[in-house]
């Protein structure tokens, strides 16, 4: 075995479903998405966007045919940028009237088979639909009751593919609407069921004691934050701060007990700390900019930008040296989450050997979930992988993949994760090179059980795509 330390990199890495975006808002079919605006974001250093719908010619009839196509062209364009889109459907762009709750769920109804089309590159639903904003709050068609707000968020669940998620806009909704007041364990992490696949959004992230109405007890509401959203997405944006209460003792019950009183939550040291306690994923790069220009100006801003979502960095490996063909491969690698969250969506963990005189790249998959990787808690690899017979022999750099599993995506590197460690991403593979070289011998070993992880050949096609 050979032993390898790792250096970690210093820079804002633009990873898939993190991080800052930039939002793009239409109303009805007249602003379609660009695909040149979309490379023009992930230039940018933006693997995101927030699509937001104001659905007003609809509010009392059918999703027209040319909008559901101009949400599918939308997506053609997400995708062929590189990027991932946050999606919210709203009805009343501030306090104008929003739907009906029939005409609410048949247009869900109708977004079914765009959803189940394009979920790679959904990251995440907002829950929307219900009043100003698609915030859930100030509805003229009563959708704020707890019977509806509980069937839209239901039946958005259930038109949304099974790998995605939905946010609602405060932890007690989540909480009325599926009768639960425990946060998510770990054994209820991705398991399926509408906890498991309900996260969270904060519009008013830092601006006031109760962050505009979103908390009802700030204590409560953000230890329940801290544990649920280990296995939930977390994100939004900041609001124009209020002033701070002015009674000490008020205060003092609004913060975290961590936080320093001397202070404003939305300053730096405050903001920092809040964003690693209830694992915030990302933020809206636009809104509002003041509070974006304080932390540039208090010094947190690239902290900020490396640290939302996941952030992997390789610590150090093992790799055996010498395999005999039908033997096994071991591999132990340590690594380390230094961002506020942890991904949540689905991720593949793969091991790749290509060698390095004909180039054949073969992979094999790990049992390993990323979505387990939380920050600041250990994450190891240890793997015997098989090495079938049939593989040619000859040295084999040996290199780590966590491409996206949907199958249009898969191999693409603006979908790949890049650990966070110099000299060590492939730009042109989406591969993240260990360093070692693996000599895999002219010589027969004595097998392994037919569950082993084995490596097969890589499953890129010439075009770009995946078989």
């Amino acid at each position: 075995m050979t032993r390898i330390v790792y250096q970690p990199a210093d820079e804002a890495i633009v990873n898939p479903e993190r991080g800052f975006y930039a939002q793009y808002t239409t109303r009805g079919t007249s602003s379609p998405l660009g695909t040149l605006e979309m490379r023009y974001q992930r230039a940018l250093g933006r693997s995101l966007i927030l699509r937001l719908y104001y659905l007003h010619d609809f509010r009392e009839q059918d999703l027209s045919q040319q909008f559901l196509d101009m949400v599918q062209a939308d997506f053609n364009a997400i995708r062929q940028g590189g990027v991932k889109a946050i999606l919210r459907f709203a009805y009343a762009n501030g306090y104008e009237p929003d739907a009906p709750v029939e005409v609410v769920l048949r247009h869900i109804e109708q977004l079914r088979p765009v959803f189940a089309a394009n979920y790679d590159v959904i990251a995440v639903v907002q829950a929307g639909f219900i009043g100003a904003w698609g915030e859930w709050h100030a509805s003229t068609h009563d959708l704020t009751s707890p019977e509806n707000r509980r069937a839209i968020l239901l039946k958005l669940l259930d038109a949304l593919p099974q790998e995605r998620m939905v946010q609602v806009r405060t932890p007690e909704y989540k909480r009325s609407i599926f009768g639960i007041d425990a946060p998510l364990t770990p054994q209820q992490a991705f398991d399926g069921s509408g906890p498991a696949r309900t996260g969270h959004h904060n519009d008013c992230f830092l601006a006031s004691d109760t962050d505009y109405g979103t908390y009802r007890d700030i204590a409560r509401d953000q230890e329940y934050l801290h544990l649920d959203s280990r296995y939930v997405p977390m994100g939004g944006e900041t609001c124009p701060p209020r002033p701070a209460a002015a009674d000490p003792k008020e205060r003092a019950v609004s913060l975290l007990p961590h936080l320093s009183s001397d202070h404003e939550r939305h300053e730096c040291p405050n903001a920092v700390r809040e964003m690693e306690y209830l694992h915030w994923s990302y933020l809206n790069s636009g809104y509002y900019q003041g509070v974006l220009d304080g932390w540039r100006a208090g010094g947190c801003m690239d902290e900020i930008e490396r640290r939302l979502g996941y952030r992997f960095e390789l610590l150090e490996g093992e790799y055996s040296d010498l395999v005999a063909r039908g033997g096994l491969l071991h591999v132990r690698v340590a690594l380390v989450n230094t961002g506020f969250a942890a991904p949540f969506n689905p991720r593949l963990v793969e091991l790749i050997l290509r060698h390095q005189s004909t180039g054949a790249i073969y992979a094999a998959t790990l049992p390993d979930d990323p979505r387990l990787w939380l920050p600041g808690e250990s994450i190891r690899l240890d793997a015997a992988v098989g090495v079938p017979a049939v593989l040619p022999p000859g040295p084999y750099e040996l290199l780590i993949h966590l491409p996206d599993p949907a199958e249009r995506l898969y191999g693409r590197p603006e979908y790949s994760i890049r650990l966070a460690n110099q000299g060590v991403w492939e730009a042109d593979s989406g591969f993240n090179a260990t360093g070692h070289v693996v000599h895999v011998l002219d010589t027969l070993g004595s097998g392994y059980p037919p569950s082993t992880p084995e490596f097969r050949p890589y499953r890129l096609s010439p075009r770009g795509g995946s078989r």
